[in-house]
C-alpha cells in the first residue's frame, strides 16, 4: 500500500499541469515549425492586402496601398503589429509566420488562465493544450493573415472578463475595455461581441450606480481606443466609418445560414 502511495505521488510529480504544458507547448512548436518550412510562400490577396499596408505604414508613415490614397478596407491593428515588427527585423514577410506562433502561445496562456480560474488548474491545462495542438489553428499562422492575433487578443479578452466577475477593482473592467477596443481594431465584426459582454457589467450583487460605473468605465476604455481611428476615417473619407469598411459585409457573411 505504502509503494502504491509512492509511486501515486512520483507519477502525480510526473504529470503535473506545468509539464503538460511544456510538453504540449514542444510539440506544438515543433509541429509548426514543420509546417512552416514546408509550406511555400503563396501570393494570395488577402495576404499581399495585409504585407502591403504594413510596410507602406512602417515605410512611408501612411496607412495606404498605393502610397497614395488612405485605406480603409481593413482594421489597423494587425497592420501595425506587422509593420513594427518588420521595423525590427526589415520587410521579411517570411518571417511573419514565427510571430503568429508568439500569438498563438500567447492564447494559449490566457486560456489556461481562465480554465484554472473557473475550475481547475488541469482544466485549464487540458483547454489550453486542445487550442495549442489543433491542427486547423497552424494553417493560419504560415498565412500573413489577422487569425493569429485576433485568437490572442480574444482569448487575453475572455480572461479579463472573467477576472472581471470576481474582482472589485475599478482596474479590471479597464483591462477589459482596452481588450475590447484592439480586438474591434484587429477584427471590426467583434463590436457586436464588445456590446454583449458589457452587458455583463450589469449582472451581481452590487448596486446599480456601482455597475454604472463599471459599465461606464469599460465602455469609455473602449471608445477612447476606437474613436481615433474612426475620426481618421472621417477626416480621410468624408463618412463615418468606424473601424474599416467591410464590416457589414462580414457581419452578414458571418450570420448567413447559407
Amino acid at each position: 500500500h505504502e509503494m502504491t502511495q509512492g509511486n501515486d505521488r512520483r507519477l502525480g510529480g510526473i504529470w503535473s499541469p506545468t509539464a503538460l504544458l511544456l510538453l504540449v507547448c514542444a510539440l506544438g512548436v515543433l509541429a509548426r515549425a514543420w509546417i512552416i518550412s514546408h509550406t511555400p510562400r503563396q501570393g494570395y490577396a488577402i495576404d499581399d492586402l495585409f504585407d502591403t499596408l504594413a510596410w507602406n505604414l512602417g515605410s512611408l508613415g501612411w496607412f495606404t496601398l498605393d502610397g497614395a490614397t488612405p485605406s480603409a478596407h481593413v482594421g489597423p491593428l494587425y497592420p501595425a503589429m506587422l509593420a513594427a515588427f518588420y521595423a525590427v527585423v526589415g520587410h521579411r514577410p517570411e518571417w511573419v509566420s514565427y510571430l503568429h506562433v508568439s500569438f498563438d502561445i500567447a492564447a494559449s496562456v490566457c486560456i489556461y488562465r481562465v480554465g484554472a480560474r473557473l475550475f481547475h488548474s488541469w482544466v485549464g491545462a487540458l483547454a489550453a493544450a486542445a487550442l495549442f495542438l489543433y491542427p486547423a489553428y497552424w494553417t493560419y499562422d504560415s498565412r500573413i493573415r489577422s487569425e493569429s492575433l485576433l485568437t490572442g487578443l480574444l482569448s487575453a479578452w475572455l480572461w479579463a472578463t472573467v477576472v472581471c466577475r470576481s474582482s472589485t477593482r475599478m482596474c479590471s473592467f479597464m483591462t477589459a475595455g482596452l481588450l475590447a477596443g484592439l480586438t474591434i481594431l484587429c477584427k471590426p465584426v467583434t463590436i457586436v461581441l464588445a456590446v454583449a459582454l458589457m452587458g455583463l457589467t450589469c449582472f451581481g450583487q452590487e448596486s446599480a450606480r456601482l455597475k454604472m460605473v463599471r459599465a461606464g468605465l469599460y465602455l469609455f476604455v473602449c471608445l477612447l481606443v476606437v474613436v481615433p481611428w474612426t475620426m481618421r476615417n472621417y477626416r480621410a473619407f468624408g463618412m463615418v466609418i468606424p473601424v474599416s469598411a467591410g464590416v457589414g459585409a462580414g457581419l452578414w457573411m458571418g450570420s448567413d445560414p447559407l
